[in-house]
């Protein structure tokens, strides 16, 4: 539920800026209540700012994948 809430903040931020993003709007695209949504976070800067964490930690994860991936062995 929880990284359904931030995956639906950071949609609505990309969709909508943040003035267009609503408590209401990420409870609609999240699939939760508007009483779940405030249970785990209780405003929306508390849930942007835990959306934008959850972003940096999937693109940082995704970087060391690809980079781990990386051939150094070969000669250019």
């Amino acid at each position: 539920m929880r990284t359904r809430l931030l995956d639906a903040t950071i949609e609505c931020l990309v969709e909508y800026g943040y003035s267009g993003t609503t408590s209401q709007r990420i409870a609609e695209k999240s699939g939760v209540t508007r009483g779940a949504q405030i249970h785990h976070f209780g405003s929306k800067d508390e849930l942007v700012l835990a959306a934008i964490h959850h972003l940096a930690a999937k693109r940082t994860e995704e970087a060391v994948t690809e980079a781990a991936a990386i051939d150094f062995s070969v000669d250019p």
